[in-house]
């Protein structure tokens, strides 16, 4: 486990597969205001989590319509683009079509996160109140991650994503969103690679989750 703290270090890059949903739907919405009309597959994890002081693709993973995002947005060019104006300098967009090539670091999930769920943002209120929808509404049978271990007092907004390396075979298994439980609110980006299934991929997400609310809130 990595808990990200110093931004001295090289950053660790992940595949974003799935949670480039919510990327892409907060770069949409930024790119609107913004635009006119190596071989080696070792196992490895990071965390990156944020307290909060106390004061469509995304509910269902859906390939088809992150494509027509990416398509919306202008591929890599316009991700690029909006992700100067959410300072997602950790995060290279895939190439061509392959928006799921596009590596991203849990420090720049966390900087999404916060433009999603923080009131001094690039977004518009009616941007991040879709995006919040969104990701307080997932399906069933993707409610796993980061909620692990809530008890029903506790509430949160996610988003999952999870493929196997068609290169490897391995499994890469992501998930962010916010928490809140026993009056914390946290930010959280969980995200692994080179797992042996989604199952076992899960559970480490579903650990380290865990284990981090745990050290941060003292719970």
């Amino acid at each position: 486990m990595a808990l990200h703290r110093s931004p001295s270090r090289t950053p660790r890059r992940f595949a974003a597969f799935a949670v480039l949903a919510a990327l892409v739907g907060g770069v949409t919405f930024a790119h609107a205001r913004s635009e006119p009309q190596d071989g080696t597959f070792a196992s490895a994890a990071s965390v990156a989590v944020t307290p909060v002081p106390t004061a469509s693709p995304t509910k269902n993973s859906d390939n088809a319509a992150a494509n027509a995002l990416w398509d919306a947005i202008g591929r890599a060019e316009g991700m690029a683009k909006a992700n100067l104006r959410l300072g997602l300098t950790e995060t290279t967009p895939g190439h061509s079509v392959y928006w799921g090539l596009t590596q991203t670091t849990p420090a720049d999930q966390l900087r999404l996160l916060q433009a999603v769920f923080g009131e001094e943002s690039v977004l518009s209120a009616e941007a991040r109140g879709h995006l919040r929808g969104l990701m307080g509404s997932v399906t069933a049978d993707q409610d796993w991650g980061i909620s692990a271990g809530l008890d029903d007092s506790g509430s949160v907004h996610l988003k999952n994503g999870w493929l196997a390396r068609s290169e490897s075979g391995l499994w890469v298994v992501n998930s962010i969103g916010r928490v809140e439980a026993d009056g914390d609110t946290l930010l959280l980006a969980v995200l692994c690679d080179g797992q042996a299934s989604q199952k076992a991929g899960i559970s480490l997400v579903e650990d380290l989750a865990e284990r981090t609310r745990a050290a941060v809130t003292g719970g």
